[in-house]
């Protein structure tokens, strides 16, 4: 199974931050390394992160000053050794069966070169919001017509 490296920015995001690596580290089926970048937050964050690090060899810290979502996932990316690359922001939760599901999708079709999934909006208790994407497109014209609007890759 390749390696995945799963990429995370955080700013500030100590509240949700423990079940969002926790989700994580309990991926089934693959091999991970796990890469958080602390982008200058001035809560617990950088401490929370440091604590799992201590005891999962797969995270690795990057902490950093404040630039910005993009610099700080362009940071990440260019620390990722896997094979393929995953996203999770800070106070997502990530289905067990997540990375092992795209990387049979991704290697059973070499031609797709992004990958997105189907997501749950959850509030503080963790209740499903019904999906402000009820009719994601289904064919490539959909697809193309519609990342002309707005980004549909979850």
């Amino acid at each position: 199974m390749p390696l995945v490296s799963v990429i995370m920015s955080v700013y500030n995001g100590a509240q949700y931050l423990k079940k969002t690596i926790e989700s994580v580290l309990n991926s089934r089926g693959v091999e991970l390394e796990f890469i958080i970048i602390n982008d200058g937050s001035t809560d617990n964050s950088s401490k929370i992160i440091r604590e799992f690090e201590e005891i999962h060899s797969q995270i690795k810290l990057i902490d950093q000053e404040n630039t910005g979502l993009t610099m700080a996932l362009i940071s990440g990316c260019q620390k990722a050794q896997g094979k393929f690359i995953a996203r999770i922001d800070a106070g997502d939760l990530c289905n067990p069966d997540r990375f092992l599901i795209q990387v049979d999708s991704l290697n059973n079709n070499p031609d797709i070169v992004l990958l997105g999934s189907y997501v749950n909006f959850i509030d503080i208790n963790d209740h499903i919001f019904p999906s402000p994407y009820p009719n994601p497109p289904l064919s490539d014209k959909a697809l193309k017509k519609k990342l002309e609007l707005e980004n549909t890759f979850a």
